[in-house]
């Protein structure tokens, strides 16, 4: 992994040098609660279309130097969240994400300990400070939430804790713990999201449409990035061959269930929701081949002799002639 403020063009050269992960903070430096589907649609192609070939994308949402997801786009950290995971390539998540935590901006300067806002002196501190995205995590309702039992913590918890919180979320299933764990098991079990092409689009203007799609299976997100009108999408020619959906994933709030069937020619999206959906063709399934995207295989000669380490030894999937001729088909980087 590679972190680097800079420019597209820039981030993209580090693939050049042997980073697997230049993290892309398009998601955070690029767009906000102001953006439309057009604007997220262009930083995701950008990226797709500047990343070299058989590279990885990766997806980052929010770290420890900007405002946590759910602070920058209030009551759309569901959206974020579902885009980093449906999206191909690698899912960054910045501890606390998935129960949506939140900035803790009333930080006094006593409590301060970010270096660069104590450099920056007791009147303009705050404007500098970071440490409102690095409070503890907030496990349960206990004191520090669960986080430590001293007397205090390096910075402090914040003050919703008793509301958001890990213990209270995995007891309610309308959370934002709920949709993560949903994310991260549909991510596992879908042929579509391992091995599916990526096709984005905006609809009715205010819809981002994001599929991943294999001859078997599709699996679609929809995001609504209109506050105040629900949308009905009618996916019927992008679906040809499909048959009527089931919601695997919905927004906090939508009132969308889980496991409701979907039909394509009217798919209804509330203001501000957003759903991720699959559906399965009528068509056979076809062998697919497992999915080591991204994994290098690394060996090592523990005895024989100079010739035979140096025979062995590592190297890219070309220079290996004895190395299984299926191995690059299934992702493998080199040995």
């Amino acid at each position: 992994m590679t972190e680097a403020y800079t420019s597209l063009e820039n981030t993209i050269k580090y693939y050049n040098y042997d980073s697997h992960i230049p993290f892309n903070f398009n998601f955070i430096m690029n767009v906000t609660a102001a953006s439309n589907a057009t604007t997220f649609k262009r930083i995701i192609e950008e990226w797709m279309k500047a990343m070299p070939k058989d590279s990885v994308a990766n997806w980052v949402m929010g770290n420890h130097d900007r405002n946590r997801t759910a602070s920058r786009f209030p009551g759309r950290a569901d959206q974020m969240t579902m885009l980093a995971m449906i999206l191909p390539g690698v899912a960054v998540t910045y501890y606390g994400e998935e129960i949506g935590m939140v900035d803790k901006m009333d930080i006094s300067w006593t409590d301060t300990q970010d270096p660069q806002a104590c450099n920056a002196g007791k009147d303009k501190y705050k404007s500098r400070s970071r440490d409102p995205v690095r409070t503890p995590y907030q496990w349960n309702f206990s004191t520090n939430a669960g986080f430590s039992k001293a007397a205090k913590t390096w910075l402090p918890v914040h003050d919703n804790f008793i509301n958001v919180n890990l213990l209270l979320q995995k007891n309610i299933d309308d959370s934002h713990y709920h949709v993560y764990r949903a994310l991260t098991q549909l991510r596992n079990t879908s042929n579509a999201l391992k091995l599916g092409s990526l096709t984005t689009n905006v609809i009715n203007n205010t819809v981002l449409y994001v599929l991943r799609k294999t001859s078997e299976e599709a699996v679609t997100l929809l995001i609504n990035f209109s506050d105040k009108e629900k949308q009905v999408i009618d996916l019927t020619e992008v679906l040809t061959g499909f048959k009527n959906g089931k919601v695997k994933i919905a927004s906090v709030g939508s009132g969308i269930k889980q496991n409701q069937d979907v039909e394509l020619n009217k798919v209804s999206i509330p203001p501000a929701g957003s759903v991720v959906f699959l559906a399965n063709s009528k068509a056979p399934p076809n062998s697919i081949v497992p999915d080591f995207e991204g994994l290098a295989v690394w060996t090592q000669a523990s005895r024989g002799s100079a010739e035979d380490q140096r025979r062995i030894g590592g190297g890219t999937v070309e220079n290996q002639p004895a190395f299984h001729p299926y191995t690059r088909k299934c992702g493998f980087l080199g040995l």
